[in-house]
């Protein structure tokens, strides 16, 4: 089971994000420095989450993703931020990243997954957020209410490499991981779980109980927390798919 940490690239200018692999003092230093605590205790993807970015709708972090590729070259990146036409697509992916990970709200632009994916065949993710089974979107979305199986087989027929998804209330500890797991057994493509997953005890709950899903993604504030190597031995440990 993959266990991916995530890497904030917020308030990393592009100068500092590459001065930082070789500049301790540089501003960029310590998230680089928190990916390669992972790296060393075992980690073999990171997600960059392009805070700064999604909210000015740029593909802010681009030099943090080019900083980690050549860093460590061996460990798979994935990214989400604003990503919105080709171009954000093309622009994280020449700078290192492995795959692109577009928000729900692209599936509300007719054909721009299908266009993307064929573009960029085997780059393209998607996140999905979902509540008792259903697509918890805007109120105004044609999405809102929509059977989140539905929806995740049109996902992969659009041709996404993989989903990654989302409790609705995942940020106040409860998880989902039955619904996440039903997805997982209905899709070919792998389905990630992400929210909720700050402590050891809630990645412990997780690897005992998502045997069907290809990983989860770590929230940005276990960077810090200790045990770093316990984390990932979890998922060595944990029950494989039947």
């Amino acid at each position: 089971m993959l266990l991916i940490p995530t890497i904030n690239s917020a308030n990393v200018n592009p100068v500092s994000a590459r001065a930082s692999v070789s500049d301790k003092s540089s501003p960029a230093a310590e998230p680089l420095h928190t990916a390669e605590r992972w790296i060393q205790a075992g980690a073999r993807r990171l997600h960059v989450a392009d805070v700064d970015g999604s909210g000015a709708g740029k593909t802010a972090g681009a030099e943090m993703i080019r900083a980690l590729a050549q860093a460590h070259p061996g460990i798979a990146l994935q990214v989400s931020g604003a990503v919105r036409d080709a171009q954000a697509v093309e622009k994280y992916l020449a700078a290192g990243a492995e795959y692109v990970i577009l928000d729900a709200k692209a599936a509300r632009t007719p054909h721009l997954i299908n266009d993307l994916c064929l573009e960029f065949p085997g780059h393209i993710m998607v996140a999905m957020e979902a509540r008792h089974g259903k697509v918890a979107a805007e109120g105004g979305s044609k999405l809102a209410q929509q059977p989140a199986l539905d929806m995740a087989m049109h996902l992969q027929r659009e041709g996404v490499a993989a989903i990654v998804y989302r409790a609705a209330d995942s940020g106040r500890g409860v998880d989902d991981y039955d619904g996440a797991q039903s997805l997982a057994q209905a899709l070919t493509i792998p389905v990630l779980v992400s929210g909720g997953l700050n402590t050891i005890e809630a990645v412990t709950r997780f690897c005992r109980r998502g045997a069907a899903l290809g990983g989860a993604v770590l929230d940005a504030e276990f960077a810090a927390a200790a045990g770093i190597a316990k984390v990932l031995q979890l998922a060595e440990r944990a029950p494989a798919a039947e």
